[in-house]
C-alpha cells in the first residue's frame, strides 16, 4: 500500500514549496526525526527541542547510529520495514511510542522517518501542561486564578485518562495528597462526571 501512496504523491510533492513542507512538519505535535542512508540526522522538527530539551543544532548532522545505535529508526533503514511501538531511548533516558517508516525514491530506500512521543511517567502530564498553556486564551492576563483553575482541571482529567481512571496513580503522578485530590475532583465536578459515565 505504501508504494501506491508514494506513486500518487511523488508527482505532487516536487510542486510543493519546501517552506510549506517544513511548516507542516513543524506543526505536528509529536517529535519528527529524519535520517539519511548513513544514519545522519538531516531534520528534526521544532517540537524536538521543546519536548526533549535538546537543541536541534546539537543533533543535526550527527549520525544516529553513534547516538542511539539500537534505534528502531536505524532498524527500519536496514530492513525497509515500518514499525510502531514503545522503545527506550538510552541517550535521553526516556521511553517513547514511535511510528517509523522508510523513505523511498525510485524504489530505493533513501532514509527513514520516526515520529514519536515521550511517554516516560510524568512526561505526558508535562507535555499536556505545555500544550494547555499554549491553548489558554490570554484575553485578560490578570485573571491568573481562572487560568490556573482551568490548567489544574485539565491536568487532573489528563492524569485520570493516563492511568485509566486509577485515582491513586493519578494523584501520585500529580504529587498531591488524597484529600486535596478529592477536593479538586468535587471542585471541578469531575467526580460527578465519572458517576454519569458508569
Amino acid at each position: 500500500m505504501s508504494r501506491v501512496i508514494h506513486a500518487i504523491t511523488t508527482p505532487v510533492i516536487p510542486q510543493w514549496n519546501r517552506e510549506l513542507l517544513f511548516k507542516i512538519l513543524d506543526n505536528i505535535h509529536d517529535v519528527v526525526l529524519v535520517i539519511d542512508t548513513d544514519t545522519t540526522i538531516v531534520y528534526v522538527n521544532e517540537v524536538y527541542a521543546r519536548r526533549l530539551g535538546v537543541p536541534a543544532t546539537k543533533v543535526l548532522g550527527r549520525r544516529l547510529d553513534r547516538i542511539e545505535p539500537n534505534s528502531s529508526t536505524i532498524n527500519c533503514l536496514k530492513t525497509g520495514m515500518p514499525s510502531q511501538g514503545r522503545e527506550y531511548v538510552e541517550s535521553l533516558n526516556i521511553e517513547v511510542v514511535s511510528n517509523t517508516f522508510p523513505l523511498y525514491h525510485d524504489e530505493r530506500i533513501v532514509g527513514a522517518v520516526s515520529i514519536f512521543r515521550n511517554v516516560t511517567k510524568g512526561a505526558g502530564l508535562n507535555q499536556e501542561l505545555i500544550s494547555d498553556r499554549e491553548r489558554v486564551p490570554m484575553e485578560n492576563p490578570y485573571n491568573m486564578k481562572e487560568i490556573t483553575s482551568r490548567l489544574e482541571k485539565e491536568l487532573i482529567v489528563s492524569a485520570l485518562g493516563n492511568y485509566n481512571n486509577n485515582r491513586t496513580q493519578a494523584m501520585k503522578a500529580l504529587g498531591i495528597s488524597r484529600r486535596a485530590f478529592y477536593d479538586k475532583l468535587r471542585k471541578y465536578g469531575i467526580e460527578d462526571r465519572d458517576k454519569e459515565m458508569s
